[in-house]
């Protein structure tokens, strides 16, 4: 019976120890902000860009490419020369995207997501420019 418990007591430390040790990173996104154009037929992300510094990156510019065409949903881009690149999905309920942001490192892929908080004016009848308030600081994690 007390074996039972010293292996299990030793079970639930490494457990532990092996959460407490896994990969993360600190993310800073500032100057956050994505233009977009709605219609009757729903809305399209035209660009993002914003700016990221993280382990490997210090406020380098992340940008998908100009959209106006294709309605691609979620939209995707990279971040200058670096091995981070992200992901903006749509919203549903208002101004609420999620970004997503990637970085390749050491064989693996560390990932994590935030939802900016932006404000949104007109640009035209049918185009919104939406920018970040203050910087948005997040975690980078090795997925499940």
């Amino acid at each position: 019976m007390r074996v039972l418990s010293i292996v299990q007591g030793f079970l639930v430390a490494t457990a532990t120890a092996a959460t407490l040790t896994e990969p993360s990173e600190g993310i800073t996104i500032t100057d956050f902000k994505f233009q977009m154009t709605s219609s009757a037929h729903g809305s399209n992300i035209n660009y993002v860009e914003f700016y990221l510094t993280g382990d490997d990156a210090k406020n380098i510019k992340c940008m998908s490419t100009v959209n106006k065409l294709n309605k691609t949903i979620p939209t995707g881009g990279l971040c200058s020369k670096s091995h981070y690149d992200f992901v903006l999905w749509p919203s549903y309920e208002g101004n609420r995207y999620l970004l997503e942001v990637f970085h390749k490192k050491a064989g693996s892929v560390l990932t994590g997501n935030t939802r900016p908080l932006t404000h949104c004016a007109a640009e035209s009848s049918t185009d919104f420019l939406c920018l970040q308030g203050a910087p948005i600081v997040f975690s980078l994690r090795k997925p499940l």
